[in-house]
């Protein structure tokens, strides 16, 4: 059972009936995401589990504007660079910036692209835009 307030955080309950809090966590490259186990329930609280969920991947509290810089950084030379932080910029931050990156949904996705798309934008179409 996925916790509701830490997102990757879970109770893992065994066949024998042995429960385990336990932390998701996706390696890059990787397809399915690994279990890490923190601790059995009942030996430590749901507050201190959440705490090491929380620790083990802090990544969910970071906001998108604070993502996209570090992308910006990290692709300022290539070619294209520059068009696609000002398509960022003026298409995805005013309406994202400060919104966690794991509360930004598929749907908020394909919500954006299509109003770009509906706007006749060539931004919409893949190779100097949205991806």
């Amino acid at each position: 059972m996925h916790d509701r307030t830490v997102r990757h955080f879970a109770v893992c309950v065994t066949p024998k009936g042995k429960k385990s809090f336990v932390a998701f966590k996706r390696k890059p490259g990787a397809k399915h995401p690994t279990r890490n186990k923190l601790g059995l329930v009942g030996r430590m609280s749901l507050e201190q589990a959440r705490e090491r969920a929380i620790k083990f991947d802090p990544t969910p509290t970071r906001k998108f504007a604070d993502v996209a810089e570090d992308y910006f950084k990290a692709k300022r030379k290539l070619r294209r660079a520059h068009g696609l932080e000002r398509t960022i910029r003026r298409k995805l931050i005013p309406s994202w910036g400060n919104k966690q990156l794991s509360a930004i949904t598929r749907q908020d996705v394909i919500d954006r692209v299509e109003t770009v798309k509906a706007k006749g934008e060539y931004a919409a179409h893949g190779d100097h835009g949205l991806h």
